[in-house]
């Protein structure tokens, strides 16, 4: 018997044979788990960097490496920054792709849901993003980016106080950033509003119900915030 050659019986060699499969296995999955943290490193820096492309290639090389399950929550943002890069490089499909499989491994993961919500904005789908922004505003009540866009989308529906009201919420949470002396960093929103824009918005809604002096108001802020920005 091939076992022989251990000078072992055959129950032991069995044993010791299985020990060196397992602690191979294990090495090996160790391995994987490293290159997974790698190439997620690498991607997440051109990311940062608006290398989109680059980004793209390396999120998916860690996709290809199987992570432990215990990783769902790291793999479902891996999906989700893909599906972003994917988003801002116009390939809208992809995006809406990647950003449902972030939402299948995380169903709590809020920047798939407000990915998606892009990305269903983009591909005409109102009354889907509306729900993506819902359901992300329900679990981040802070999430300015949330009601920005959710606000767009009740503009094109012609429910103007809707708008309003998103649009005053998105203010409310900058004001109260600002006043906490908080820098608002959002590193999966390379895609951010300008702090005159909800304020512009919520002049556009304002005159569409009447509410004229409301909205003069508005647009007197969105001139001193365009002077700011512009360092006038």
């Amino acid at each position: 018997m091939p076992f022989k050659q251990f000078g072992k019986s055959f129950p032991t060699a069995i044993c010791i044979y299985l020990t060196v499969l397992v602690a191979g296995c294990s090495n090996t999955e160790k391995e994987s788990h490293l290159m997974f943290d790698e190439y997620a490193k690498e991607g997440e820096q051109s990311f940062d960097q608006q290398r989109y492309s680059d980004a793209i290639s390396q999120f998916s090389n860690a996709l290809r490496v199987t992570p432990p399950v215990k990783d769902k929550s790291k793999t479902s943002m891996i999906y989700a920054f893909r599906g972003m890069s994917y988003f801002i490089e116009h390939e809208y499909e992809k995006a809406l792709a990647d950003f449902d499989e972030a939402l299948e491994l995380l169903p709590f993961n809020v920047y798939a849901l407000y990915g998606r919500g892009m990305a269903r904005t983009t591909l005409h789908d109102v009354k889907g993003a509306i729900e993506d922004f819902d359901e992300a505003i329900r679990l981040d009540s802070d999430y300015a980016h949330a009601y920005v866009e959710r606000g767009r989308q009740y503009l094109v529906l012609g429910k103007h106080q809707k708008a309003i009201e998103d649009f005053s919420l998105a203010i409310d949470v900058d004001n109260r950033i600002e006043l906490m002396g908080v820098e608002q960093v959002d590193g999966f929103t390379p895609i951010s509003y300008r702090k005159h824009e909800p304020f512009q918005l919520r002049a556009k809604a304002l005159r569409n119900v009447g509410e004229d002096q409301k909205a003069s108001w508005d647009e007197e802020r969105v001139k001193a915030l365009l002077d700011d920005e512009n360092g006038s």
